[in-house]
Parts: C-alpha cells; sequence; structure tokens
C-alpha cells in the first residue's frame, strides 16, 4: 500500500478462508480497557445505564438497517456485548438506510454486509448516539468473531449469551 508508506496499515485478523458476509457469527464487542460503562449486573440480572440503553437501542436498528441480517440472540453486559447474528448474502439497504435519517445505523455509510463492516456501523452509531447525550464511550479497537458450524453450536452459544448475566461472577470479563 502506497498511501502513508504502510505506516498507518492495520493488518486485519480476520481468517481469510472464511466468507464473512455468509453465515451465523457469534461476535463479542468490548469496551477499551474492559471498563463497565453498560450497567451493572445485580442478582443475575443485567440493570443498563443510560449508555447501556443506546447500546441496546442501536442493536435494535441493526436489523433495520441491513436486511440480509438476522439476530438470533444479544446481550449487552457491564463492559462487552454479545451478538449472535446471521449474515446472508443479497441485497443490502444502502439506498434506503440513506433516505432514513432518523435511524441511528443509517447515518453510517452502509457498507457490503460483511461483518467486520455491521460492527464498524454498530460501534460508530453507539458512540455517535453517546456523544450526543454528553456520555463517553470509547469501545475496544477490535471485536472478536467465531463463524458457527452447526446447529448444536448455534444452541449452545445462543444458551451461553441468554444466560450470560445470571453467569456473570463467574466470567473473566466481570473483573
Amino acid at each position: 500500500m502506497a498511501l502513508y508508506k504502510d505506516k498507518f496499515r492495520v493488518e486485519t485478523v480476520r481468517a481469510e478462508w472464511i466468507d464473512y458476509s455468509d453465515g451465523v457469527f457469534f461476535i463479542t464487542i468490548c469496551t477499551h480497557d474492559k471498563r463497565h460503562l453498560f450497567g451493572r449486573v445485580h442478582e443475575g440480572v443485567m440493570q443498563l445505564s443510560a449508555l447501556g440503553s443506546i447500546v441496546e437501542k442501536c442493536i435494535s436498528h441493526i436489523v433495520d438497517s441491513h436486511p440480509q441480517c438476522r439476530l438470533w440472540s444479544h446481550v449487552v453486559m457491564p463492559n462487552h456485548v454479545h451478538l449472535l447474528i446471521q449474515v446472508s448474502k443479497g441485497k443490502t439497504k444502502s439506498d434506503s438506510c440513506n433516505q432514513q435519517n432518523d435511524n441511528a445505523m443509517s447515518q453510517v455509510a452502509a457498507r457490503c454486509g460483511k461483518v467486520s463492516h455491521l460492527v464498524g456501523q454498530f460501534k460508530a452509531a453507539v458512540t455517535r448516539e453517546a456523544h450526543k447525550a454528553g456520555l463517553e464511550m470509547v469501545w475496544q479497537t477490535r471485536f472478536h468473531d467465531h463463524m458457527v458450524r452447526n446447529y448444536d453450536e448455534l444452541t449452545y452459544i445462543n444458551h451461553y449469551i441468554v444466560t450470560n448475566p445470571a453467569n456473570w461472577s463467574q466470567d473473566i470479563l466481570s473483573k
């Protein structure tokens, strides 16, 4: 890459053999330094902060803005978000997204429907909405993804997500 003489180029950590525009993905997105910004878990129930409510709202806009996506399940935790999302190849909603100015997700240009673009749009939307509300929001620069290989794995991950608040005290991210 000639631009910036490779000084600012960050190589991708995404696996080259996976098609990130088609499949079911388990995604974990953390706050910077794993700071507890989204609320707290009390007696196994997640209690969202104002910022956590913004995250929840932006998650609900993912499928509205991306018809090629299906959200199987999700959970907002104090310092991270889990998404179990299916991305299918197909027509994106970029033209209609740009026309829906009231939708937080549509304010970021829609791209090719790959997981990394979807996560980038989500993080940008949350950050923008947080700043509008006068709240600080800093994400970890990357995210973790896992391509779900079969139905048993889908069921296991879905159960993990749904029970994550109840198991928070044993979670390595709770520290």
